[in-house]
């Protein structure tokens, strides 16, 4: 990767970092959406990993947590060729506990995957 796309390395830990680099990308990109969650898009040729992070309304939100969480995804993505971690996208999927502002909150997040994989062609 060229030197002025480093700034992606901002408050991610040294060994995902690490993990990262081994991959060589051409691009590594993080979008945070309203404070709600953060996405990772990991970019190699033709290959796209995403890994994203959803933040719970009990806790605050961290963006370095965030990121961490969204780019592992990522790099889980990308090592393993797969998606994986079903989100949750129903109503009685949800914990009994939550209440409907938690829930419409998470459902509103437009995925299917926590860590996805794609072949763009």
């Amino acid at each position: 990767m060229k030197k002025k796309y480093n700034f992606w390395k901002r408050g991610l830990s040294r060994s995902l970092v690490e993990q990262i680099e081994k991959l060589r990308p051409d691009s590594v990109e993080f979008n945070i959406q309203h404070n709600l969650y953060i996405t990772c898009t990991i970019r190699k040729g033709n290959e796209i990993a995403h890994g994203i992070s959803i933040c719970s309304v009990l806790d605050e939100f961290d963006e370095k947590e965030g990121k961490n969480r969204s780019a592992g995804r990522a790099v889980r993505a990308m090592k393993t060729k797969k998606s994986s971690d079903f989100k949750r996208n129903s109503l009685k999927d949800l914990p009994p506990t939550w209440t409907l502002r938690q829930a419409f909150r998470f459902l509103q997040i437009p995925v299917y995957f926590k860590s996805q994989y794609e072949v763009v062609k």
